[in-house]
C-alpha cells in the first residue's frame, strides 16, 4: 500500500512544477519513476538557470566554431552558445535526411534550405525563419514590410544559465531546437495510413562538428507506431529510426550577380515580391538558380573554370558502375565548352577514410542509396535564398534501379479494378505542389519500366551480343539517368517537349541518332528507343546533351559585360520558336492529369508524332506477348516470368491511353513573347484532323471488340510469386490468380475518364470558337458519337457481347451518368444534353433489339443497362452510393 501511496503523493506535490514546465508536455501515461526523473530534471534546470556560465559548462566537451557547442555524452546533453552579435543575424540552415526507413522516407534526402535568425525575448531564445518573400531596398518600405509581414517561429528554448560574464553569450538546450519532428514525419506517415509519432525520449544527438563558417549537427530521431502496420523494410514496424543532418552556416559572400529569369527559359527560380518601386508592371522579381562559374582567364575566349563544380562519387557506389556515373556527369562539359568555359565540372572519388558525409553542404555528391523495389533517383540543389546562387547539390540513386530494371518488372493492377482507372485523371492540388517546381523527379520510376521492357524485347529478339552488349546496355541507361539528374543540380527544369524534335524515320536511323541523339533534351523523360520488329533501329539511349540543354546553359552561364547582359540574354531567349528549342515543363504536363492540355508535352513518348510512337509501341507489346511461349518459357524456370513480361506490354497500352487522349480537346501551348522571330500565339487548337486521328487510334486499339484477345493457354500461365517476399505473399492477395478483366478495364477506363472529364469537355466546348477561319472544326458531338458507336456497336449488329465489352459498357454508362447527374454543375450544358441523347439512343436500340438470338448473359446485361438508363434519365439514382 505504501508503494502505491508514495508515487501518488509525489505526483500531487510536484504537479504544479510539471504543468508549468516545457520539459514535460503530458503526465497522463507516466510511471512514478518517470515522474521522479522529470521533476529531478526540472529542479536541475532551475538550479542551472541560476548558475554561472563557466560553472555550468566546466565538465562539458567544448566544440568551437560558428556556433560553439558544449556536450556531455554521458548525460546526453548538448548546449548551443549564442553570442550577443549573433542575435538577429541572418544565417542559412540546410536540413537533410541521412537515413530513413527506405520505404516512406529515403536516405541522403535534401529537405529544407532556409534563412533564419536567433531572437532573444526575455529569457527565451527563438529560432525564426526569415520571410524573404517580400523585400524592398527603400527604407520606408522596409519599415512597412517589417510592420506588415510575419516571420515564423520554428523552435524556442529557455536560457540554460546566466549569460557569460565577459562575452554576454547565452546557452540554450540544443534539444529544444533539433530533437523534434522538423521534417513533419508524423504528418507524412499519415498519408501512407501510418500512425507514427515522434519519440523524444529515445532521440539523441550523434556527431557534432563546428567550423568558423558552419556548424554541423547530426541527430537520431525515433518514431513509434502503436498500430504496427507492416513495413517490410523495418525489423519491427512499431519502431522507426531516422538520422538528420543540420548545417548552420553563414550566407556565402561572393561577387555573384543574380541573373533574371524568363518564362521562355527552363530554370528553377528564386522568387520574391519587390516593394522598392510600386509602379512596376509586376511586383515579382525572379532570379534563375545557377552556380557562380567564372573563367580562370576572363580575357580568353576559351578558358578553364576558375572554381569548377566538383562532384564527388560517394564510396557507396560500386566500382563497376563508377565509369558510367562519371560519364553521365561529364557530358555537361560539352555545353559549357561551347560558351567558352572548359572543365566547368570535374569528378572526384570519395576515399573510404574520408571524415565527411554526403549530407555536408560543402561537398556535392553522387550517392547510392537503398530503396528496396524502387527505381529512384533525384538531383536537388541548394541556392542562396537572396540571389539564387547554387552552392550545394547532391544526387541520390537507388541501387535497386539497377537490380530490377533489366531482370524483372512486376506491376500488379489494383484489384479494385476499373473504378480506380476512372479516378486516374482526377487531379489533386497537393500533388502539384511538388511537381510544379521540380522538387519531385519521377524519371527513374518510369525509366526502370522502360529499361525492363527494352531488356525483355532485345532478349526475345536475340539482340544481346549482336547490336549491344548487356553491360553496355546497363551503363548507357545509367549514364542517361545520371545526366538528367545532374541537369537538375545545374538549375535546369524538366522539358517534356524535348522528345518531339525528331521524326520516327530519323529515330530509326543509327547514323543519325549516333550523331544527334534521340531527343532535344536530356531533361525530358526519355524512353528507350525501340523499333517494331524487322524495321531499322537507331541507338537505344540518349547519351549526349541536347540542343535545348545547350541553349539553357548558354542563357544561364554565358559571361557578358554587365552593361550588355540584358540585351544578350534577350537575344538568346528570342530563339524560343526554333523547333529544337520547344519547351514545356511540369505545370504544362501535369503528369497524367486531364489538366495537361498539350499532346506534344508528355512523359515517356518519343518523336514528333506521338500517335505513331504509340502505334509502334502497341506493335512491340503484341510482339512481346506472341513470343512469350518461345522465348520466356524455359524448362525448369518459374512461370512468374511470364506475368512480368505480360505486364510490360500492358504498360505500353496504359501510356497510350493517357497520352493519346490528350489530343481530344487539346491545345498546343507556347511560351513565345510578342515579336519573337517566327513567334507563335500562346495557344493553338489541335487540328480537327489530328483529334479525329487520335480518336480513331483509341477506338481501334483500346475500345474496340478486337483490341484485346489472349489465348487461354497464356492466361492460365500468368502466376504471381509463390515463394513470398518482404512485401507479402500470394496469400495476402484477395485473388491468387491473375485478374485479366481488371487489367484491361483499367486501361479502358483511363480513356473514358479523360475524354469525359469536365475539364476536357469544357475545352472541347470553348475550342469550337478557337479554330481559325476556314479550318475544319472538331465538335464535342463528334467525340460523343464516336465513343458511343465504338462501345455499343454490338447492339447495332444484334450480336452477343463478350465479357471485356460488357465491362467496358458498364464503365461508359457510369461515366455518362455522372455527367448527367453532376451536382457541381461544372460541366458544359451541351455535354449534359449530348449525354442524355446518347443514353436515350442506347435505350431505344435495346428496346428494338430482337433478343431471341442473343445469349442469356447478353440479354441480362442489356436489361440491367436499360434499367439504369431509365433511373438516370428520371434522376432517381444516386451514383455515389
Amino acid at each position: 500500500m505504501k508503494k502505491i501511496i508514495f508515487p501518488i503523493l509525489f505526483f500531487l506535490i510536484f504537479v504544479p512544477f510539471l504543468s508549468s514546465s516545457d520539459k514535460l508536455e503530458s503526465t497522463d501515461s507516466l510511471t512514478p519513476e518517470e515522474i521522479k526523473k522529470a521533476v529531478k530534471d526540472i529542479q536541475a534546470d532551475s538550479v542551472a538557470a541560476k548558475t554561472g556560465f563557466e560553472k555550468f559548462v566546466e565538465d562539458f566537451e567544448k566544440i568551437e566554431g560558428l556556433f560553439t557547442i558544449y556536450r556531455d555524452d554521458e548525460e546526453g546533453k548538448v548546449y548551443l552558445e549564442i553570442k550577443p552579435e549573433q542575435f538577429d543575424q541572418i544565417y542559412l540552415c540546410t536540413m537533410t535526411r541521412q537515413s530513413g526507413d527506405a520505404y516512406m522516407f529515403d536516405a541522403s534526402s535534401s529537405l529544407r534550405n532556409f534563412p533564419f535568425f536567433f531572437q532573444k525575448v526575455h529569457k527565451k531564445i527563438r529560432l525564426i525563419e526569415k520571410n524573404l518573400k517580400f523585400r524592398s531596398e527603400d527604407k520606408a518600405m522596409k519599415r512597412a514590410l517589417e510592420n506588415s509581414i510575419s516571420n515564423s517561429i520554428l523552435a524556442s528554448a529557455k536560457q540554460s544559465c546566466k549569460p557569460h560574464k565577459e562575452t554576454g553569450a547565452v546557452l540554450i538546450d540544443a534539444a529544444d531546437l533539433f530533437l523534434k519532428d522538423m521534417a513533419n514525419v508524423t504528418k507524412s506517415s499519415s498519408r501512407h495510413k501510418m500512425n507514427f509519432s515522434f519519440d523524444k525520449e529515445n532521440s539523441y544527438f550523434d556527431q557534432i562538428k563546428s567550423f568558423p563558417l558552419n556548424t554541423e549537427i547530426d541527430v537520431v530521431l525515433h518514431f513509434k507506431n502503436s498500430e504496427g502496420k507492416h513495413i517490410y523494410t523495418l525489423p519491427d514496424s512499431r519502431s522507426m529510426i531516422h538520422r538528420y543532418h543540420y548545417s548552420l552556416s553563414v550566407i556565402p559572400e561572393s561577387d555573384y550577380t543574380p541573373r533574371f529569369a524568363d518564362d521562355r527559359i527552363g530554370f528553377f527560380n528564386t522568387i520574391f515580391q519587390d516593394y522598392t518601386d510600386l509602379l512596376t508592371e509586376t511586383p515579382y522579381i525572379r532570379y534563375i538558380d545557377r552556380w557562380h562559374l567564372e573563367k580562370e582567364n576572363p580575357n580568353k575566349k576559351n578558358s578553364k573554370a576558375k572554381n569548377p563544380i566538383v562532384f564527388w562519387l560517394d564510396n557507396t557506389i560500386p566500382d563497376r558502375y563508377k565509369p558510367a556515373v562519371k560519364k553521365g556527369i561529364l557530358l555537361w562539359n560539352e555545353a559549357f565548352a561551347e560558351i567558352g568555359i572548359e572543365d566547368a565540372i570535374i569528378v572526384k572519388e570519395k576515399p573510404d577514410d574520408a571524415d565527411w558525409e554526403p549530407a555536408d553542404a560543402r561537398y556535392n555528391t553522387i550517392c547510392w542509396i537503398i530503396q528496396p523495389g524502387g527505381g529512384y533517383a533525384v538531383g536537388p540543389s541548394h541556392a542562396n535564398p537572396y540571389t539564387g546562387e547554387i552552392y550545394d547539390a547532391d544526387i541520390r540513386i537507388s541501387a535497386d534501379f539497377l537490380r530490377y530494371f533489366y531482370i524483372e518488372y512486376d506491376e500488379v493492377i489494383n484489384p479494385e479494378g476499373w473504378t480506380e482507372g476512372l479516378k486516374s485523371a482526377e487531379w489533386k492540388e497537393e500533388n502539384f505542389n511538388d511537381i510544379n517546381f521540380g522538387n519531385c523527379c519521377h524519371y527513374a520510376d518510369g525509366m526502370q519500366q522502360q529499361l525492363s521492357l527494352g531488356y525483355s524485347l532485345l532478349k526475345s529478339r536475340g539482340q544481346f551480343g549482336k547490336s549491344i552488349d548487356l553491360d553496355e546496355f546497363i551503363d548507357q541507361g545509367l549514364s542517361a539517368l545520371v545526366c538528367h539528374e545532374v541537369g537538375h543540380t545545374l538549375g535546369l527544369r524538366h522539358n517534356f517537349k524535348g522528345s518531339t524534335v525528331f521524326s520516327q524515320k530519323q529515330l530509326q536511323d543509327e547514323k543519325f541518332t549516333t550523331k544527334k541523339g534521340i531527343t532535344g533534351s536530356i531533361m525530358d523523360y526519355v524512353p528507350i528507343n525501340l523499333s517494331p520488329i524487322k524495321e531499322a533501329e537507331g541507338i537505344y539511349f540518349h547519351n549526349r546533351i541536347g540542343e535545348w540543354d545547350k541553349w539553357m546553359i548558354e542563357y544561364g552561364y554565358s559571361i557578358f559585360e554587365e552593361e550588355k547582359e540584358e540585351e544578350n540574354l534577350e537575344k538568346i531567349a528570342r530563339r524560343c520558336a526554333h523547333k529544337m528549342l520547344d519547351y514545356g515543363t511540369d505545370e504544362d504536363t501535369y503528369g497524367m492529369s486531364s489538366r495537361g492540355i498539350d499532346p506534344s508535352c508528355n512523359i515517356f513518348d518519343l518523336g514528333n508524332d506521338p500517335i505513331k510512337f504509340y502505334e509502334d509501341r502497341i506493335q512491340i507489346a503484341r510482339e512481346l506477348w506472341a513470343e512469350i511461349p518461345a522465348n520466356f518459357e524455359k524448362k525448369g524456370k518459374s512461370y512468374k516470368k511470364l506475368l512480368w513480361v505480360f505486364n510490360q506490354g500492358l504498360s505500353e497500352y496504359r501510356g497510350a491511353a493517357h497520352n493519346v487522349s490528350k489530343y481530344i480537346g487539346g491545345l498546343y501551348a507556347h511560351r513565345d513573347h510578342i515579336g519573337d522571330p517566327k513567334g507563335r500565339v500562346p495557344f493553338e487548337v489541335v487540328p480537327a484532323k489530328e483529334q479525329k486521328r487520335a480518336l480513331d487510334f483509341l477506338t481501334e486499339n483500346i475500345l474496340s471488340e478486337n483490341a484485346f484477345y489472349f489465348p487461354p493457354e497464356l492466361l492460365n500461365k500468368l502466376v504471381y510469386e509463390k515463394m513470398g517476399t518482404f512485401t507479402g505473399s500470394i496469400w495476402s492477395l484477395d485473388r491468387t490468380d491473375y485478374s485479366i478483366h481488371n487489367s484491361i478495364a483499367y486501361i479502358q477506363s483511363i480513356v473514358l475518364s479523360h475524354l469525359f472529364d469536365p475539364l476536357v469537355l469544357g475545352r472541347l466546348f470553348d475550342n469550337e470558337l478557337k479554330f481559325k477561319e476556314g479550318e475544319d472544326k472538331f465538335f464535342m458531338s463528334a467525340m460523343f458519337s464516336a465513343i458511343g458507336n465504338s462501345v455499343w456497336n454490338e447492339i447495332e449488329r444484334c450480336e452477343n457481347i463478350d465479357s471485356f465489352r460488357r465491362e467496358l459498357q458498364r464503365m461508359y454508362l457510369h461515366r455518362i451518368s455522372e455527367i448527367i447527374l453532376d451536382e457541381n454543375k461544372n460541366i458544359p450544358h451541351d455535354a449534359i444534353s449530348l449525354a442524355r441523347f446518347e443514353l436515350s439512343d442506347i435505350k431505344d436500340k435495346i428496346e428494338s433489339l430482337e433478343k431471341t438470338n442473343l445469349d442469356k448473359i447478353t440479354v441480362a446485361h442489356l436489361a440491367e443497362t436499360k434499367a439504369k438508363i431509365d433511373a438516370v434519365l428520371q434522376a432517381q439514382i444516386d451514383w455515389k452510393n
